[in-house]
């Protein structure tokens, strides 16, 4: 395998009250480099006061190491609680059960998005020309109403977002299909969006 460089800031973890120890990504990909062999290198930085403790588990692990001065060292503190997880960034507290609901309202603008643009590219042939890339309406409502239906299948198979809107969405009685949301939604932008460009020749 070729050689791989990866550049990062180390952390220093504490995980249920435990000792502090190494984190950061430049770790956890030396971890997995070991593994591949081939010439690889890390250059990582923490500040000075962490760096007896922080540096040497990370060279033990076999990959060259560069070390570069931080002004800080991030700190992560994880407590478990069966399947709940609370993280600690320095006084900022994340609630990685409302980050996971974010994530899923960006999947159900994102998913139907690229539906939409895989039917154009489709239409288009499998390919742009400079026309395509720069000629086009610059509206076109037909894909965004592809786009809509994605997201309004997505939404109603998994309501996602604030609470006065899945309380809306739920009394559409939506049903459980076991499947999640992401295929019906991109299967449901897709179909709509190579109907409507073939239809308008790609104009809608």
């Amino acid at each position: 395998m070729g050689g791989i460089a990866v550049i990062g800031n180390l952390a220093r973890d504490t995980i249920d009250g435990g000792e502090p120890r190494v984190g950061g990504a430049p770790y956890h990909a030396a971890r997995g480099l070991r593994l591949l062999g081939g010439d690889s290198r890390i250059v990582a930085r923490c500040a000075d006061a962490d760096r007896r403790s922080l540096v040497p588990p990370l060279s033990a692990l076999g990959v060259p190491v560069t070390w570069l001065p931080a002004p800080r060292t991030t700190a992560f503190e994880i407590q478990n609680d069966g399947e709940e997880r609370e993280m600690t960034v320095g006084a900022l507290t994340i609630d990685l059960l409302s980050y996971q609901t974010f994530l899923l309202l960006l999947g159900s603008f994102f998913v139907p998005l690229f539906g939409v643009l895989l039917a154009d590219w489709l239409a288009a042939g499998s390919h742009y020309s400079v026309q395509d890339v720069f000629g086009g309406p610059a509206v076109r409502p037909g894909m965004i109403g592809a786009w809509i239906a994605g997201f309004a299948a997505y939404q109603w198979l998994y309501p996602t977002g604030p609470h006065w809107w899945v309380d809306l969405v739920e009394k559409l009685d939506p049903p459980d299909w076991s499947i999640g949301a992401s295929l019906p939604s991109f299967a449901v932008s897709l179909a709509l969006g190579l109907v409507i460009a073939a239809a308008g020749k790609r104009r809608f």
